[in-house]
């Protein structure tokens, strides 16, 4: 009796030796994935907004950007994004013009309303491209906004890129005018991104 009982408890640790071994084998073939957190390298990141109007087209530029990421990774590719914040101040977009600047920030209400945010709500990554959603500030009015993104190959970086089309009139900004209002921007316009995230240490 008290040999079958050795032989079996021989039996089970075998057993549980092989179980646990086929564990770490599976987690050594299986990719690495892990949720890191990154902050906005805005020395390399960018934003242009891009307009019309009655004279010529225009672009303004953001020359300070701040931002958050939090992401599961695998490999060095987004598996999926917990968290990510972008914030540009207004008086930091420039069009190289200095009136047209200044009627810009009079349009955004920077007096009240100094930023402009965006706070990640949802996303869905599918071979390569993630569809984000998420909450858009501009002039104290916030919308929900939906687009698709794409990531580029970085090192341990994050780079994304991406491009979203609104009307001011749907944040209630109306139009800049110039000289007078013999000029006029149109309501549409298209902000192109291009975001470098680098992993906290």
């Amino acid at each position: 009796m008290e040999k079958q009982l050795k032989k079996g408890f021989l039996s089970c640790k075998r057993t549980l030796m092989m179980v646990l071994a086929g564990c770490v084998l599976l987690n050594m073939l299986s990719p690495f994935s892990a949720m890191a957190q990154y902050s906005l390298d805005e020395k390399v990141s960018f934003v242009y907004i891009n307009g019309t109007s009655t004279l010529h087209d225009w672009t303004s530029s953001a020359e300070t950007i701040k931002g958050s990421l939090k992401a599961d990774v695998e490999t060095n590719h987004i598996e999926k994004i917990n968290s990510a914040k972008i914030v540009v101040p207004v008086t930091s977009l420039k069009s190289g013009k200095e009136a047209m600047d200044k009627n810009m920030y009079e349009a955004l209400k920077s007096d009240n309303y100094p930023e402009i945010s965006y706070q990640l709500k949802s996303n869905i990554v599918h071979n390569g491209t993630i569809t984000v959603k998420g909450e858009l500030t501009i002039a104290g009015v916030t919308k929900m906004v939906e687009t698709k993104v794409t990531q580029e190959e970085a090192g341990k970086h994050i780079k994304i890129n991406g491009e979203v089309k609104l009307k001011m009139s749907d944040f209630n900004i109306q139009p800049p005018e110039f000289m007078f209002g013999a000029f006029k921007t149109g309501d549409e316009i298209s902000i192109k991104f291009h975001f470098m995230f680098c992993e906290k240490i």
